[in-house]
């Protein structure tokens, strides 16, 4: 069942059983994110035993495999982090809330905040490479956005390992670099986020890697040994 799926409009849809109507065969139905998560975990062998999985795409979420299995949380909805405000003076995302880690952090944030017709993500990024000094300030918060994201995270999770991933993770090392430096800055200051080595948990994915396919493909294998 599909609920709330804001960038396609939709409010409630029952995908499953629509799809079983049509195929004859009822389908597993799946957070894209949290099979990506489970795609980056079976990548690395199933280790370790926790592992957050975060996706810098069209919006931004994390999937998580705690204690070896995958976590959707009471509704669902866990992971869904793109929405936590972390600063109540920031630019206004897509519901009208400021600040969202999703508005500093996401394709959608950036071309928001670039508010040019017809730009996408990598015109930011280029732009900022060129010396905008408008695109680099949008650059630089997206390196505080995923800085922000990571260290909630590690904070509330204690997960082992942050893969990142989504369209703007071939950004590549540069990404890396602007998250750890924020990530440095605040452990500078405190000593007990130093202890809690942060900037050691980032991974960078390859994004030439299928891991939704990998993880959609793993989910449908646990379905059919658990229906014999």
């Amino acid at each position: 069942m599909v609920t709330y799926a804001l960038n396609l409009g939709l409010e409630r849809l029952d995908l499953a059983g629509a799809l079983e109507s049509a195929w004859g065969v009822r389908p597993a139905i799946d957070n894209d994110v949290n099979v990506a998560a489970l795609g980056a975990w079976v990548l690395r062998g199933r280790t370790p035993s926790s592992l957050a999985y975060l996706n810098l795409g069209t919006g931004l979420a994390a999937g998580l495999i705690l204690n070896g299995q995958l976590w959707r949380g009471a509704r669902g909805t866990a992971g869904e982090l793109g929405h936590i405000s972390v600063d109540p003076a920031g630019p206004l995302d897509a519901d009208g809330l400021p600040g969202a880690l999703e508005t500093y952090a996401s394709g959608s944030g950036l071309v928001r905040q670039w508010d040019a017709e017809g730009a996408i993500a990598r015109d930011v990024l280029d732009a900022a490479e060129r010396g905008d000094a408008r695109a680099v300030a949008i650059r630089d918060g997206l390196f505080f956005g995923v800085a922000s994201a990571v260290r909630a995270l590690v904070l509330m999770l204690d997960v082992e390992k942050v893969v990142l991933g989504g369209g703007l993770a071939s950004y590549g090392e540069p990404l890396v670099e602007g998250t750890r430096r924020h990530l440095a800055d605040w452990s500078a200051r405190s000593p007990f986020l130093a202890s809690l080595a942060v900037a050691d948990r980032i991974e960078l994915l390859d994004p030439e890697v299928p891991i939704a396919a990998l993880g959609a493909a793993d989910l449908a294998e646990q379905g059919s040994e658990a229906h014999g």
